[in-house]
């Protein structure tokens, strides 16, 4: 949509300079010829002013065409496609959110759970290994002034079984730590998943702005070509006496109507 904007600003740029330079050059050469009669007129001066003029507006009309004729996507389907990729994209940060939010409550309790146990004491009593919780009662029986509270100990037992899968991966301190260590690295993955996701809706929202504000160029784009429609027809009129006119005295009137044009154009310019 870069291209179109940049389009209709030179456009509009074209527009504006060329009615301009249209209106002065007619001004100078016209203002002079006021009081000279018909008789002496120089056919060869108009007819070369004429062709100055047709030369300068010629290239407003070609800029309104390039306007007119610039090729625009067509923004419902593709917003339309914009908006359910974020529906989905959405749908899918807000379940790794969820993912994420879990594992980091988890391993949270897990290192509560370790640093509780993570005595000498309580280790030696364990036996740097993690029991299961049926046997935590017994062990907690045989431990002599662990320093710790027997129900802080029990909870912390408790949450490690629950959270890890101890069956598997074996209960000594050392490969706790490791399927600690595992689900840590789990929770970075989708931390970083979360956080391409994020840039994802992001880029997402960007693009359906990006498609708001290309709705609204083209509205200004139409608006635009309403106005220059509007003088490309007022201008073939106008063109359409001044090559009809051979003779000096209907050709400096025909001149003068043209001049007349372009300062209504002008003057409507400068009330925008």
């Amino acid at each position: 949509m870069q291209d179109i904007a940049e389009t209709i600003k030179k456009a509009n740029a074209r527009f504006c300079g060329n009615v301009t330079q249209g209106l002065i050059d007619l001004n100078l050469d016209l203002d002079p010829l006021g009081s000279v009669a018909t008789a002496e007129l120089d056919e060869n001066e108009l007819v070369t002013l004429r062709a100055d003029v047709q030369t300068t507006i010629r290239q407003v009309l070609a800029s309104v065409e390039a306007v007119r004729t610039y090729s625009v996507p067509e923004l419902t389907e593709l917003q339309r496609t914009a908006i359910q990729d974020l529906q989905e994209n959405d749908k899918t940060f807000k379940q790794v959110q969820s993912t994420v939010n879990t594992r980091e409550a988890k391993l949270a309790e897990i290192d509560d759970s370790l640093a509780t146990l993570n005595t000498p004491t309580v280790r030696q009593a364990l036996r740097n290994l993690i029991p299961d919780d049926k046997d935590i009662d017994v062990i907690l029986g045989q431990m002599q002034t662990p320093g710790i509270s027997p129900d802080l100990i029990k909870a912390a037992v408790g949450k490690l079984n629950t959270h890890l899968d101890l069956l598997e991966q074996g209960r000594e301190y050392a490969k706790v730590l490791a399927v600690r260590a595992q689900m840590a690295d789990k929770l970075k993955q989708e931390q970083q998943n979360l956080a391409g996701l994020k840039a994802q809706l992001a880029q997402n929202n960007e693009v359906i702005t990006q498609y708001g504000r290309a709705g609204e160029l083209l509205e200004l784009r139409q608006q635009w070509l309403v106005q220059g429609s509007l003088f490309v027809d007022g201008w073939s009129a106008v063109d359409s006496v001044l090559n009809s006119k051979v003779e000096a005295g209907p050709l400096l009137v025909a001149l003068q109507a043209a001049r007349d044009y372009l300062l209504t154009v002008r003057r409507r310019i400068e009330a925008v």
